[in-house]
């Protein structure tokens, strides 16, 4: 994997400049980085379809990515640690795991800015570098969300279609009808007499 481009679009103070422990003040840092992949290379066969994305001049596939970064303003104070949060549906999470952060709004939960939002500043006062980049391409961009962008495999000059299965889970973490849901992949038709639904009540139950 080779970044081909790193954009910071940008770079201001976190929590005001409040100070936390050794590590002193943080920056909050966002941007967009480009990458691209070799397909020949044994480690990127494990990638679904990487093959038979579009590929550019170098005979690599290009993709991009959102990132944010939080570290202390003065480099010379990290740790030397960088930690990578790996996002919950272009989600930030560590906070609220790690360092007990009160819960907040979806915005500002993935958009920290202030100093209760670090909630006990256990990962700041201790100068860790805490990185988040998308990685999801389905993942909501609204309210501050992660994604990323990847090409679109191709088959014959145009793009694969197939058969998929998907599970719908009704009122298991949250009440719901279920009659609005999202689909993985955008249907290439409507016509219902190619599809087929089932229904069970336990995952252990026979399908209907």
């Amino acid at each position: 994997m080779t970044n081909i481009e790193i954009r910071v679009n940008t770079v201001e103070p976190f929590a005001e400049g409040q100070a936390f422990g050794e590590a002193g003040s943080y920056l909050r840092i966002r941007g967009v980085a480009k990458g691209e992949l070799d397909p020949a290379m044994p480690e990127n066969r494990v990638i679904v379809d990487l093959d038979k994305a579009p590929r550019n001049a170098r005979d690599f596939v290009e993709y991009e990515t959102d990132f944010f970064i939080l570290r202390p303003t003065d480099p010379s104070r990290t740790n030397g640690v960088l930690v990578y949060d790996v996002t919950n549906r272009g989600s930030k999470r560590i906070f609220q795991l790690l360092d007990d952060a009160p819960s907040a709004p979806v915005d500002a939960a993935n958009d920290p800015k202030t100093v209760p939002e670090a909630g006990l500043g256990f990962s700041l006062g201790r100068g860790y570098s805490l990185v988040w980049s998308g990685w999801d391409p389905g993942a909501p961009t609204v309210n501050n969300g992660l994604s990323a962008r990847f090409p679109t495999a191709m088959q014959n000059g145009r793009p694969i279609t197939g058969r998929i299965r998907h599970e719908f889970h009704i009122g298991t973490r949250t009440p719901g009808k279920g009659d609005l849901m999202r689909l993985p992949y955008p249907a290439v038709s409507t016509d219902k007499r190619q599809a087929r639904l089932t229904v069970r009540d336990r995952e252990s139950d026979a399908r209907t």
